[in-house]
């Protein structure tokens, strides 16, 4: 939204730019001020800026008309009521020189704006043969960002290298060189795209390579006060099964206004699969200056099963510590290392 907005408000910038000179040209006073023509020239400058980096920004996608009309009269009634309250708290009398002060601070802000999603928009680093899983969000208020910055967090903690990257990011190439990725989307609106996917969503309709190679898992967040709950994320998901990738899961519905979900719990039990073999696996050994920790019991000669699956327990505990962990248990025929 806030990207639309700003497309908007630097043409109209740019009108207020050409029809300054006409005015002064055609009034009594064809001279402009000196401080006005300095603050014209900044106006200008910073202007021709935006319009460079807006190609770093995230393409807009088309709105239906009912949400184009919803947030252009928002616009508008944001407009209305700076030029009510805060244009008379300008420091000049004239009003077009009002109008040149308001236009200024727009640019600038739409300036600093532009440069923030540039930066955002950094192009994600290719999969190389350590860096095998890729999360991938789509998010409009920062939730499902949330949610794919923890489940990369715990991958990486696990020993996986992980590349974390919104959807606008990923290319056709990089989603061919990965093996198994994560996908946590949400719904904006009734079924559209976040803005952080739109340009993703428009191209992805037109890649034809196959994607056999992938493994995959999708969360869908959305509002079920809306009638297309999670639209988005099942897009997601019924395209990736048809360039033939294969799903790690059934796709995942979240409300975003359920803190406590059966859905998050799914999800969570999908990544400890994958980081608890790996932590068991690296637990027995020791890092350099590390002193093992040691687990051991003594059971009987038949142990019960309930006993054997504490001791196990613990010693998982352990290793997500991050130390290394010897279980030993002994009866009195035989004696086990674990």
């Amino acid at each position: 939204m806030l990207q639309r907005w700003q497309t908007k408000l630097e043409w109209l910038n740019l009108a207020v730019l050409l029809l300054l000179p006409l005015y002064h040209f055609y009034s009594a006073d064809s001279l402009l001020p000196s401080s006005l023509a300095l603050l014209y020239l900044f106006n200008l400058a910073a202007l021709i800026a935006s319009f460079r980096l807006k190609p770093y920004s995230a393409a807009v996608k088309k709105l239906p008309a009912s949400a184009w009309l919803e947030q252009h009269l928002l616009l508008a009634l944001i407009l209305t009521l700076l030029c009510w309250f805060y244009l008379p708290q300008a420091p000049f009398i004239q009003p077009q020189a009002q109008w040149l002060w308001l236009s200024t601070q727009l640019t600038i802000i739409g300036l600093l704006l532009r440069l923030c999603w540039a930066v955002k928009k950094q192009p994600v680093a290719p999969a190389t043969s350590g860096q095998n899983w890729l999360v991938g969000y789509a998010s409009q208020s920062g939730m499902a960002q949330q949610l794919a910055q923890s489940s990369a967090r715990q991958l990486q903690q696990a020993g996986f290298s992980v590349a974390l990257a919104e959807l606008n990011q990923l290319t056709q190439q990089q989603l061919n060189q990965y093996q198994k990725a994560l996908f946590v989307v949400s719904t904006y609106g009734e079924g559209e795209a976040p803005d952080n996917a739109s340009q993703f969503y428009q191209l992805a309709q037109q890649w034809q390579s196959s994607l056999d190679q992938l493994q995959f898992a999708v969360l869908a967040l959305g509002d079920r006060s809306y009638q297309q709950f999670c639209a988005f994320g099942h897009w997601l998901q019924q395209w990736l099964h048809s360039r033939e990738a294969k799903a790690l899961q059934p796709l995942l519905e979240l409300d975003s206004s359920e803190r406590q979900s059966a859905a998050l719990t799914q999800w969570q039990q999908l990544l400890t699969g994958f980081t608890a073999p790996l932590t068991a696996q690296q637990a027995p050994t020791a890092l350099p200056g590390c002193r093992p920790t040691l687990a051991a019991a003594i059971l009987p000669t038949r142990p019960a099963p309930a006993c054997l699956a504490i001791l196990l327990s613990c010693k998982r505990q352990l290793a997500l510590t991050g130390k290394p962990a010897i279980l030993l248990t002994f009866n009195r025929k035989t004696a086990n290392a674990t």
